[in-house]
């Protein structure tokens, strides 16, 4: 979509949840695995937040960067550049598998001829 923080915005809620509440405070994977691609002090504000039932807050505390390292999000022509690195990543086996949602059928159309 043309309204790029809109598209992030579910991004944002999904990665609140698991970053900031799944496992203990500390054991919990998706927590330490934003940590150590670099972003230390957003996951332990994000976990800080979600366990003290600021699920908004947290999700807000989320940053684009972040968002936009584990998701192609926005308009078709973003994506596609953003898919360049992801290709990158897999040659490298940095990435093996990437979970597709989509809003339209015409959304996923468009994934897969940026894809296939």
């Amino acid at each position: 979509g043309n309204n790029l923080d809109a598209c992030r915005q579910p991004v944002r809620e999904r990665l609140a949840l698991y970053i900031g509440g799944m496992g203990a405070p500390d054991k919990n994977f998706y927590n330490d695995y934003a940590q150590s691609i670099g972003y230390e002090a957003a996951a332990a504000e994000v976990q800080r937040l979600y366990l003290s039932g600021k699920y908004r807050e947290a999700a807000i505390a989320v940053p684009d960067a972040l968002v936009d390292d584990l998701a192609l999000v926005g308009p078709r022509d973003r994506i596609s550049a953003q898919l360049d690195r992801w290709r990158e990543a897999a040659a490298k086996r940095h990435i093996s598998a990437m979970a597709v949602t989509a809003p339209t059928i015409d959304d996923v159309h468009m994934l897969a001829e940026l894809i296939l």
